[in-house]
C-alpha cells in the first residue's frame, strides 16, 4: 500500500479484515483488479460483491484465490467471475526487507551510476542482461549503482525509485552481464542499493517473478522475505 498506493486512481474497492480488492483503469481503458491478503479473504470479497470483478481484463490476485473462491462454490467453476476462468499467465512475489543486509563480498567494486554517462552504462547493462527490467535508468525519478569488472566496465546493476516523501523505495533493474555471473555481482549491487534505501525509510520492497530462483537466493541472503505471493491475468 505504501509503495504502490500514489498510483492509485480507483473505480471501486471492497475490504474486510483478511483482504483488500481495488478496482483501477488502466491506461489503455480497461479495467485492472488487484487484491491484498488472503486467498480465502479475496474470494469472499469477489464472491460476495461480484461488481469487483465485472469487466476486469488484468489483475494480480494472492496466489490461490481462484483455488479458494472455487472450494467455497463447491467447485461450481461456472459460478466464478469470468476473470478467473482464465489461466493465470504469471506468479510473482513481493519481498520486503527491513533490517541492513551485511556487507558482501565485491562491495568494494560497486559505484553510484550517476549522470547521462551512468545512466547509459546502466541501461546497455539491462539491454544485455535484463531486458525486460521495468525499472528504467532513463527515468530520472530513479538512482542506479553498478558493480565495475578491472577495466572499468560496469556489469552489473540494480535501481530503485522512491515515488516521494514517506514512501519506501522500491528495488528493480537487477541484472548481471553473463560473462560475470556466478561472482556475486547481484549480491553486491543489491546489498549497496538496499542499504541506502533502508537509510531512507524502514522498509524496502522489491518484485520477483516466483520461478526465479536463482534471484530468490540472493534476496533472501539479503534478509528480504515474502509479504505477498501474487498470481496475475490478463
Amino acid at each position: 500500500m505504501r509503495a504502490e498506493g500514489h498510483a492509485w486512481d480507483l473505480l471501486d474497492a471492497g475490504a474486510r479484515d483478511d483482504a483488500l480488492v481495488v478496482r483501477r483503469p488502466l491506461d489503455d481503458g480497461g479495467v485492472g483488479l488487484w487484491g491484498l491478503g488472503t486467498p480465502d479473504g479475496v474470494a469472499h470479497l469477489l464472491l460476495d460483491e461480484p461488481r469487483l470483478a465485472a469487466d476486469v481484463v488484468r489483475s494480480s490476485l494472492p496466489h490461490g484465490t481462484t483455488a479458494a473462491a472455487s472450494a467455497l462454490l463447491g467447485g461450481a467453476v461456472e459460478r466464478l467471475p469470468m476473470h478467473l476462468r482464465t489461466a493465470p499467465v504469471s506468479r510473482w512475489d513481493w519481498f520486503t526487507a527491513t533490517t541492513e543486509p551485511p556487507a558482501q563480498p565485491g562491495e568494494e567494486r560497486v559505484v553510484a551510476l550517476d549522470g547521462p554517462d551512468g545512466r547509459a552504462a546502466a541501461r546497455a547493462t539491462l539491454d544485455l542482461a535484463n531486458p525486460r527490467a521495468e525499472l528504467d535508468p532513463h527515468d530520472l525519478g530513479t538512482r542506479w549503482w553498478g558493480w565495475r569488472d578491472d577495466g572499468g566496465v560496469v556489469r552489473g546493476v540494480a535501481g530503485a525509485r522512491c515515488h516521494g516523501p514517506g514512501m519506501p523505495w522500491t528495488i528493480g533493474g537487477v541484472a548481471t552481464d553473463p560473462a560475470v555471473r556466478g561472482r556475486g555481482v547481484a549480491r553486491a549491487v543489491t546489498a549497496v542499493a538496499t542499504r541506502a534505501a533502508l537509510r531512507h525509510d524502514e522498509i524496502v520492497v522489491l518484485g520477483m517473478y516466483a520461478d526465479n530462483g536463482a534471484a530468490r537466493r540472493v534476496y533472501e541472503r539479503l534478509g528480504y522475505a515474502v509479504t505477498q505471493e501474487f498470481e496475475s491475468r490478463r
